[in-house]
């Protein structure tokens, strides 16, 4: 599994997310304030009555972010006895509270359910299904719950490259990746009509299939485009070529294993050609070498009941 998703779910089912903080780590960079990013984004689905997030100070510094300086904190300086001994009431149990049932409830029995939450969004194909593919996929499967939130409107994001127009991922605007914090999903899939267009070291590359944004990895995007002449000739129904298409992203996503050059008949088929999509697509299937990198867990049951959903 990839670590950084693998943290994020560790993060969303905490019981608490302990942040220390120092005039150190307050000035620095790096994957601390990534998880405290993401700990602050799940506070956000917790009652404003519930504690989660818990800053605690370990000098005289100022928060990092905002939204820490709204919530009461502990400070473990000059006397971290004291502090520790007012965090302890707060985060150790009671005996009245083991009776009434331990403050895990919520996180245990959504972590019973399913593992990571993943949205589907419909930029511009107009799906009127999309929602019964989401619940017809949880019924598959125990790793993923598909949900349908609701983003805002793409605008000029579509650029014309050399004849073909496409879905540039580089000119989607700030402001829609930071929606992300409010869908209360671990990662979303954006679905489009067009191909996609990317930006690498400065060369534009365009004419994808699929891949994830630049500037938030957890926002993945998947062409439709000609997927569904591709369907036809691989004997899948759309919706099952939209599934497939899926899975390699997903497994891109939670896994090191990622797309190769050569045309196997795999889900992680890399298809310079487009239309050597359609063997990955009647194959429904991944590789010998891929599905022996694929870890054995609840994971590779779950894309591989992905790969044999029909719709």
């Amino acid at each position: 599994m990839q670590w950084r998703p693998a943290i994020r779910k560790a993060i969303r089912e905490a019981t608490y997310f302990i942040a220390l903080v120092s005039s150190r780590s307050a000035a620095g960079r790096g994957f601390r304030h990534s998880e405290l990013n993401q700990a602050l984004e799940i506070l956000t689905e917790f009652p404003s009555e519930q504690v989660f997030l818990i800053p605690a100070r370990l000098d005289a510094c100022t928060m990092p972010r905002e939204e820490l300086s709204d919530l009461t904190w502990v400070d473990l300086f000059p006397d971290w006895d004291t502090g520790m001994d007012k965090l302890i009431r707060v985060i150790a149990p009671s005996e009245d509270r083991i009776s009434d049932g331990p403050p895990t409830t919520r996180a245990e029995s959504r972590s019973k359910r399913y593992h990571y939450r993943v949205g589907l969004v419909d930029l511009d194909l107009g799906l009127i299904n999309l929602a019964r593919i989401a619940e017809n996929l949880n019924e598959y499967q125990r790793f993923f719950l598909f949900l349908c939130p609701q983003m805002p409107i793409l605008k000029n994001a579509v650029v014309n490259i050399e004849g073909i127009r496409n879905l540039a991922i580089y000119g989607i605007p700030k402001s829609f990746i930071a929606e992300h914090r409010h869908l209360a999903v671990d990662l979303v899939t954006c679905i489009t009509k067009y191909p996609l267009a990317f930006k690498e070291k400065g060369k534009i590359l365009y004419n994808y299939f699929a891949g994830p944004s630049d500037d938030d990895e957890r926002f993945l995007f998947v062409s439709a485009d000609q997927l569904y002449e591709f369907c036809v000739q691989a004997g899948c129904s759309f919706e099952e070529g939209l599934v497939i298409t899926l899975v390699g992203q997903l497994t891109a996503y939670f896994t090191d294993i990622g797309y190769h050059p050569e045309i196997r008949g795999c889900v992680m088929d890399f298809c310079e050609l487009r239309a050597h999509q359609i063997l990955g697509l009647r194959s429904r299937n991944f590789c010998d070498e891929c599905r022996n990198k694929l870890p054995d867990s609840e994971l590779k049951i779950a894309l591989e009941a992905l790969l044999s959903w029909t719709y």
